[in-house]
C-alpha cells in the first residue's frame, strides 16, 4: 500500500496532560503550512524502491543530521481530504512528489 511522508517537528506533536482524549495542541499545525492553499507531501511507493531517495530528499531540505516525519496511509488520508472537501469545508488541494 503506498504512503505519504511529510516532515514534521515530532516535540509539537508531544500530548499535553491537559489535553482531552482525541485532542491535539495547536504548534501540530505549524508542521502542516501549506502554499498557494496546496499541502505538499512525498510519496512511497508499496514496494518501498523509493524509500531512500525521498529520505534523502526530504533531508536536504533542512537539518540532514536528524528529522522528524509523519507517515500516512495514502488511502485513508485520501478517504479523510474526500470527506472534509464532501462536507462543505472547501476545496482541498494536496501535491505529492
Amino acid at each position: 500500500m503506498p504512503r505519504l511522508i511529510r516532515r514534521i517537528r515530532k516535540a509539537r506533536w508531544t500530548l499535553q496532560a491537559w489535553l482531552g482524549e482525541g485532542e491535539l495542541p495547536s504548534d501540530v499545525f505549524l508542521d502542516l503550512n501549506s502554499k498557494d492553499n496546496t499541502l505538499s507531501l512525498w510519496l512511497v511507493e508499496d514496494d518501498n524502491s523509493n524509500l531512500n531517495r525521498v529520505l534523502a530528499a526530504m533531508a536536504a531540505q533542512g537539518s540532514p543530521d536528524a528529522f522528524d516525519y509523519a507517515v500516512l496511509d495514502k488511502p485513508k488520508f485520501e478517504e479523510q481530504v474526500a470527506t472534509c472537501a464532501s462536507s462543505g469545508v472547501g476545496k482541498v488541494a494536496m501535491r505529492v512528489r
